[in-house]
């Protein structure tokens, strides 16, 4: 009614009438509107880099763990071979002593020069110290400690014979070296039984 009147009489209410119940709407702080969205990007962004840093974190983990993998399965690689290589030295510097000391037993016989006994005796003794290191050396191998469980025995009984060489008593003395062919080649066989199981652990 009041308000009908005064449009009537062209003139409008002073104060707009407000809710008595509803709350006035206090002062907005400058930038509210704009600081959550901001706030909200920030964090956005320091999510994605720690993720990123996470991630790069886990993949240097993975490559170092695979790095050293690799590098000691190339290491007991390199000390395998190594050690069959080593196998096979010792394997042919018996034989070489073995030839070696029949060579001198025989010189011993036709000369009687005092210097192939002492070969002789040498070359025993390498020979033996080659086949008791190729022993150890293949002490995790089975069949290698088969092979030169065998071998040993011969080879001493090789050895036994060619002493009878440096006896100028024994007028049969060739006769007895020469009944040790087949112990020879019984020992040739196994020597290269032993070089065929090490160079197949290289294949």
């Amino acid at each position: 009614m009041h308000a009908r009147s005064l449009e009537q009489n062209g003139l409008s209410d002073p104060a707009p009438r407000t809710d008595p119940f509803r709350p006035e709407p206090g002062p907005v702080a400058p930038g509210a509107t704009s600081f959550n969205p901001l706030r909200r990007s920030l964090l956005s962004i320091g999510v994605r880099i720690g993720a990123g840093f996470g991630v790069a974190l886990l993949l240097l983990v993975l490559l170092s763990t695979a790095v050293d993998s690799r590098l000691q399965a190339s290491l007991d690689e390199r000390q395998w071979v190594q050690h069959s290589l080593e196998v096979l030295g010792k394997n042919e510097r018996a034989v070489r002593m073995i030839t070696q000391a029949e060579a001198a037993a025989r010189g011993f016989r036709l000369t009687g020069a005092p210097a192939f006994r002492e070969q002789l005796a040498a070359s025993i003794v390498d020979a033996e110290r080659a086949l008791d290191e190729i022993g150890k050396l293949t002490a995790d191998n089975p069949t290698q400690q088969q092979l030169i469980g065998t071998l040993v025995p011969m080879v001493k009984q090789r050895f036994e014979l060619l002493h009878v060489l440096l006896d100028p008593q024994r007028t049969d003395a060739e006769a007895v070296v020469l009944s040790g062919t087949a112990i020879m080649d019984r020992i040739d066989t196994l020597m290269r039984a032993i070089h065929g199981e090490e160079s197949q652990l290289l294949a």
